[in-house]
């Protein structure tokens, strides 16, 4: 199931917005309004990766480490269990997924490690979204992604 941008802006935090820019920016004579500050549940996006919009600091750094994650065609979420990792962001990050559309019979548990650098796949080869969405988040742009062993999904 789909839901707008603002539907997602209202329930992440109070207010309906449909950007995902830090603040407000003037465009062709036009004020446009992203999020207004810090939140407690970020977003981070595929279609950043793809360059199609860019996500403010924000929402990438939010106050708790829980990301709503929006792929193309629907939402899933992403969190740490330990606290404050976005404000210290330590080199090895222990990440759950879950994504209500994948069927999930197992936790997926990732780990992102930002002292192992990204090694690009061999041509042809598929790589999970979520690597891509996580390396959207500045501090995570070189990292290695594991899913420890589990079955990669490919939604």
């Amino acid at each position: 199931q789909q839901s707008s941008q603002e539907l997602v802006s209202l329930l992440i935090f109070g207010k309906a917005f449909g950007n995902v820019f830090d603040g407000v920016k003037e465009v062709g004579g036009m004020t446009l309004r992203g999020t207004p500050h810090q939140v407690d549940v970020g977003l981070l996006t595929y279609q950043e990766y793809t360059r199609d919009i860019d996500v403010g600091s924000y929402l990438k750094n939010p106050t708790l480490p829980i990301w709503t994650i929006w792929n193309e065609s629907h939402y899933s979420i992403c969190f740490a269990t330990t606290p404050h990792i976005t404000h210290c962001d330590p080199p090895t990050v222990d990440l759950y997924y879950y994504d209500q559309l994948g069927a999930q019979d197992e936790e997926y548990h990732l780990t992102v490690n930002t002292t192992e650098a990204y090694v690009e796949p061999p041509p042809g080869s598929l790589t999970p979204f979520m690597d891509d969405i996580l390396r959207t988040r500045q501090q995570w742009a070189t990292a290695s992604v594991s899913w420890n062993g589990t079955d990669l999904p490919l939604l």
